[in-house]
């Protein structure tokens, strides 16, 4: 992994062998796949645990239904937006892995990985700039596909929500590309780090903005308090990703101009898991008209509350058994530049 890091800023190494001893080794693969599995597992869970912490503080409001209902809505559509972009990060793993062990190999031809994670982030953040303003713009019809009948208290506590939430999708989409990218080097302690500092972020502004605090003369905001404190901590994750790519080499941001580019590259990675794409769709689909059924059933929020919680908890189990998908994503790659698709299987 060592290797793999030094490759990204053009460092030889005689050493290549033993930091690819897991094409070769079945103890060194079992070693390698936990190294980057664990990792994983628990940065897998940021999302569903930004939703929970939340979903806890928004439990403790006065009128915990009603709030709990709104959050629902807000986040299964934000949800249903969100993982339409989740080929960012699968189709740029990759890319920056086999580029990894290309120039480490001495390829002249060899795509620089700075350049296509910066084409690449590019690309995120225009797409997340558009999404947040369609979103802006068409909120009400949105949310009614969820099932909150517009001017409702339901449908405007939701509307608060996911305008709030939706601010950080930019943000949220590059980190998306930022986790690709170090995990395109073999690296998933790094992104780890960074949610662990979300998460607590999250934590901390949560406390302050849902409950306020009256010594500093924050007002209680409720649901939109939980939305700030979520957008708040997103945006700083993602500076945090910024830095740490630049210090390690990992980007090069004048790249991120020529987005239109990672077009061309992504589009055969994306017509490859086109398959993978369509079933998030589909999962989503299915997901936001539960919520949608679940609305109908009690005007309440009660019932899409109730919804919310459950939810919540499945997501995080869910995403928790993606973390040896990680670890493939990362290692087959590298193994099918350096060994062919022999050492791949």
């Amino acid at each position: 992994r060592r290797w793999l890091r030094r490759a990204g800023d053009g460092v030889r190494d005689e050493g290549p062998k033993d930091d690819l001893a897991f094409l070769d080794s079945k103890e060194s693969l079992d070693s390698q796949i936990l190294a980057l599995a664990l990792p994983a597992l628990v940065a897998l869970c940021a999302e569903p645990v930004l939703s929970i912490i939340d979903t806890g503080f928004v439990g403790r409001l006065p009128d915990a239904a009603l709030s709990l209902g709104g959050l629902g809505v807000a986040t299964s559509v934000f949800d249903f937006v969100f993982r339409c972009y989740n080929f960012l990060c699968v189709v740029l793993v990759p890319l920056v892995a086999q580029a990894v062990v290309a120039k480490k190999r001495g390829d002249s031809s060899a795509e620089d990985p700075a350049q296509i994670t910066g084409r690449v982030i590019g690309l995120a953040a225009f797409l997340g700039v558009s999404t947040w303003a369609l979103l802006a713009m068409a909120a009400p019809t949105v949310l009614q596909l969820a099932g909150a009948t517009p001017d409702t208290a339901l449908s405007n506590v939701a509307a608060g929500y996911l305008g709030i939430r939706a601010a950080a999708l930019p943000a949220s989409l590059v980190n998306t590309v930022a986790v690709g990218a170090f995990r395109g080097q073999l690296d998933t302690a790094t992104p780890l780090t960074v949610v662990l500092v979300q998460t607590v972020a999250n934590v901390f502004f949560d406390a302050i903005f849902v409950f306020g605090v009256d010594a500093l003369h924050i007002p209680a905001m409720g649901v939109d308090g939980a939305a700030i404190a979520t957008a708040i901590s997103i945006w700083i994750a993602c500076a945090s990703f910024c830095v740490l790519l630049s210090q390690r080499g990992y980007v090069a941001w004048k790249a991120a101009l020529t987005w239109p580019l990672a077009l061309k590259e992504l589009q055969p990675l994306i017509a490859g898991s086109l398959s993978q794409l369509t079933r998030t769709l589909a999962l989503q689909a299915v997901l936001l008209q539960f919520t949608r059924t679940v609305v109908g059933l009690d005007v309440s929020g009660l019932a899409v509350a109730a919804h919310q919680v459950g939810l919540r908890i499945w997501f995080f189990a869910l995403f928790a058994l993606d973390s040896i998908a990680v670890a493939a994503q990362g290692l087959v790659p590298v193994a099918l530049a350096s060994g062919g698709s022999g050492k791949a299987r």
